[in-house]
């Protein structure tokens, strides 16, 4: 039986605000496992805060290792 294991998740978020109206992509690494939608849109608040910018999305990548032998 093969195992399928996670290894690493990443949460690319995409700011809009002065000096780059079509959107400016900045990404953040080692979320938790299984992070929540709340706390991906939580975080985005605390970065609006920070920036000054809106966040209009936020994508997540998730790698996983799977063993083929």
């Amino acid at each position: 039986m093969l195992n399928r294991d996670w290894m690493k998740s990443n949460v690319t978020y995409t700011f809009v605000g002065e000096g780059h109206e079509k959107g400016v992509k900045h990404s953040f690494t080692s979320l938790v496992r299984d992070v929540s939608a709340d706390q991906v849109v939580g975080f985005a608040g605390v970065l609006k805060e920070l920036t000054g910018d809106r966040v209009i999305d936020a994508t997540i990548a998730t790698t996983d290792h799977v063993g083929v032998e």
